[in-house]
């Protein structure tokens, strides 16, 4: 069984080389959704903190349009391979976007193996339910 929640983030829009010179936080996960955008998600619980670029015409929001089904890992993985017909990846950091039982998603993979896969909140418990 798994539970969603609303995932705390900044979506940054800014030149790729401004992203890619970039210090993240040690804790923050950044998913690079295109070469000049990166959302940048925050520790649950964490103070939300503004991450800065060097970039001086950046977008730097919160995004507050996604959120994540929480799940153990090898679980999650397991359902997300069984509602794909694209090929898990199996090296370690990954991030794909892609459909997941007919729903956009973003599937993100940590070095460490923690899992986190988003979709829009609107779309939320539709994935849910598609991954019993």
């Amino acid at each position: 069984m798994s539970t969603a929640m609303t995932v705390d983030a900044h979506r940054i829009v800014a030149s790729p080389e401004a992203l890619d010179r970039a210090v993240w936080p040690q804790w923050a996960d950044v998913l690079r959704l295109a070469p000049d955008e990166a959302i940048v998600i925050h520790e649950i619980g964490a103070d939300i903190v503004t991450p800065a670029v060097d970039d001086p015409h950046a977008i730097v929001e919160i995004e507050a349009g996604f959120a994540e089904i929480l799940r153990d890992p090898a679980e999650l993985l397991e359902a997300v391979a069984r509602h794909v017909d694209w090929v898990v990846p199996s090296s370690r950091p990954a991030f794909v976007q892609g459909l997941v039982a007919g729903v956009p998603c973003k599937l993100w993979i940590s070095l460490d193996g923690s899992v986190r896969l988003l979709c829009s909140t609107s779309h939320v418990h539709e994935l849910e339910e598609r991954l019993r």
